[in-house]
């Protein structure tokens, strides 16, 4: 697992087809959703023609606990999660400044300490769709850089039930674009 995310981030830095004047890097910081309740991710601008452009990067993302540990039931209660996402965004722009995005992520999660044994497996895996809009909160007259809100549906596409978030398909992501 560790040589594929190598290579896969090799993969990102190191390719070269990029035909417009599109910033290709973003730092994003998110909130709720099918990636945990806070993440933070990068993700580069692989290929870029005209207004398109096709986006992936790294995702890492964190659910914590539900504290159930110390009340009446133990049982029933929920240990922390990590997630790492690896996805595949295709962004359109079709004004200055709003642009929408389809594309699709793979999620390995990793299931934090659990004392009373409710989970069986270690690890899970996840498939989503993403759905995005973005528009521009500002742009920088000094630096060529713009920091963007995006808003996400992101439905589970495969689940092998991990069991970490009730299923919440939307997610508010602030975007670092330089």
């Amino acid at each position: 697992m560790k040589k594929i995310i190598l290579t896969f981030l090799v993969f990102i830095l190191g390719f070269g087809t990029y035909h417009s004047q599109e910033l290709k890097n973003n730092i994003e910081f998110g909130l709720l959703g099918n990636l945990g309740f806070l993440h933070i991710g990068y993700t580069r601008s692989v290929f870029s023609f005209s207004q398109l452009s096709v986006n992936t990067g790294l995702k890492a993302g964190y659910v914590p606990s539900s504290g159930d540990e110390e009340s009446k039931h133990p049982e029933n209660s929920v240990p922390n999660f990590a997630h790492i996402n690896l996805p595949v965004e295709v962004l359109w722009k079709f004004h200055r400044s709003t642009n929408i995005g389809i594309g699709a992520s793979y999620s390995k999660i990793f299931v934090g300490s659990s004392e009373y044994g409710n989970h069986p497996k270690t690890n899970y895996n996840r498939i989503l769709g993403e759905i995005s809009y973005g528009h521009i909160l500002s742009r920088s007259d000094y630096e060529e850089s713009t920091t963007w809100i995006r808003i996400y549906f992101t439905p589970i596409m495969y689940d092998d039930h991990a069991d970490d978030v009730s299923n919440i398909p939307v997610r508010l992501v602030f975007v670092y674009n330089f």
